[in-house]
């Protein structure tokens, strides 16, 4: 008993040695993007009635109460010095890939598996836009508290206590006061029950219930915010039904992709061009459907089709959110749904070689690499936007942003091409020409200030 104690405390002050290592550029990283809107221009951060208004106000710009009470409590504490917060992401995404690693055991995957799948979790580099972006507390917390509530749920399932129940839904309902895209988490923790016991009883339905019924309210909360307080009249995703779907699809793969290969990662990928007149773009997610039906009779990867599906579900493109208008898919969407490509790649190499351990380590090593690399782009805002240009020029987002951060860096004749630029590929979007007349106005001199006028009047 000794021994395995001591060998688990081993192996998890490893996992947080190598992640620290692999995210080390993040202790000298500053804000970024709509971290300012999270923390000082946030209406109630210094209000001291401000965590009840984070719960009950319905002029916030989304819905996280939890979040947004965390954001309060460290704004005391750290100011506008962003070493504070980077440090709380990293805290909090260690300690999800701890509890990952308790999961994975006592879903059957021997210790060496289940560790070797948290630690490539934990230096994984789609995470750094989870972790290396403060405003993206949102998805660290929450899966601190996801990754708790399936580790009681399972324990309930073991023992059938009450208390265990309660505390389970408890942690799940605040983890979706921190962000409600584990809404689908209600729907993998049944699946759970039926990979361990190869059915499920009435009595196990009657247990998911409750969690469902939290999510539903909490979906509904997040589209009524999502459509009236966040997007409003823009159309983000003017694609119809069938567009979507089959979108979805392509979703998929491109996180199987990113997972497997991740390389280029960027702030907002290229969107996708979906024409309905042809039969292949239904492809990848027939594909994936007849993926999923053939595996039904092998359990563990049915749970894993089936998982990866319903995590990504709310993400994958069928309700409008407002990151649409920037890309279709994104690295922080894939957070909840990576350790589900963990767990299987972890469990496969573990029944092929049963040195799953090992290979992590090996695999951990190239893959924190990258991480570091990748996190020391997140460090600086100039650096990520002139990183995004060099692998998708035609962004019209990272031209306007790194537009804005010349200008309010003293560059104004360098910001005003991107300026130009962005306004020419989103012609449509009034912040964006209103933002370049007012450049042209302010800086290019009074030769083009009927260009200017032009450019506000549109």
């Amino acid at each position: 008993m000794r021994h395995a104690l001591r060998l688990r405390l081993g192996l998890g002050a490893l996992l947080i040695v190598v992640t620290v290592g692999a995210y080390w550029p993040t202790f000298s990283a500053g804000f970024l993007i709509d971290d300012a809107y999270w923390l000082w221009d946030n209406p109630h951060i210094e209000d001291v009635w401000g965590p009840l208004k984070y719960f009950t106000g319905r002029d916030l710009f989304d819905y996280y109460p939890v979040t947004s009470l965390s954001f309060w409590v460290q704004y005391r504490i750290f100011g506008e010095d962003a070493t504070g917060y980077h440090i709380v992401s990293l805290v909090e995404h260690i300690l999800a890939c701890l509890l990952l690693w308790r999961v994975l055991t006592r879903l059957g995957l021997r210790e060496s598996a289940a560790w070797a799948a948290a630690l490539l979790v934990a230096v994984h580099p789609v995470c750094v836009q989870s972790v290396g972006w403060i405003s993206e507390q949102k998805n660290t917390l929450s899966q601190v508290f996801f990754a708790a509530a399936v580790l009681v749920w399972l324990r309930f399932d073991e023992r059938r206590k009450g208390a265990d129940y309660a505390l389970a839904l408890l942690l799940y309902g605040v983890g979706l006061l921190c962000k409600v895209s584990g809404v689908t988490l209600s729907l993998v923790l049944p699946l759970l029950v039926w990979y361990r016991h190869g059915r499920l009883r009435r009595h196990d339905w009657i247990a998911a219930a409750p969690f469902v019924m939290l999510a539903m309210l909490a979906a509904m909360v997040a589209i009524i915010f999502q459509s009236q307080n966040v997007i409003g009249d823009e159309v983000v995703r003017p694609e119809g039904l069938l567009s979507r779907v089959a979108a979805a699809g392509w979703a998929l793969w491109f996180y199987v992709g990113k997972a497997l290969w991740p390389h280029p990662l960027l702030i907002g990928y290229p969107r996708w061009d979906v024409p309905l007149d042809v039969w292949w773009v239904y492809l990848p997610g027939a594909v994936w459907v007849v993926m999923l039906v053939a595996a039904r009779k092998h359990r563990g990867l049915f749970l894993a089709i089936a998982g990866f599906t319903l995590l990504l579900a709310p993400v994958l493109g069928l309700v409008s959110m407002f990151y649409h208008r920037f890309s279709l898919v994104a690295d922080h969407w894939q957070y909840v749904a990576l350790p589900v490509t963990a767990a299987l790649v972890a469990a496969w190499v573990d029944r092929i070689t049963r040195h799953a351990a090992l290979v992590g380590v090996v695999s951990a090593v190239a893959l924190g690499v990258l991480t570091f690399h990748r996190m020391e782009t997140f460090g600086d805002a100039r650096l990520l936007w002139e990183h995004e240009l060099k692998h998708h020029d035609a962004s019209w987002w990272a031209h306007a942003s790194l537009g804005h951060l010349l200008i309010d860096q003293k560059q104004p004749q360098t910001a005003l091409p991107h300026l130009a630029r962005a306004a020419q590929l989103n012609p449509q979007l009034g912040e964006v020409r209103r933002e370049y007349g007012r450049a042209l106005w302010d800086f290019a001199g009074q030769a083009r200030w009927g260009e200017a006028i032009a450019e506000l009047r549109r």
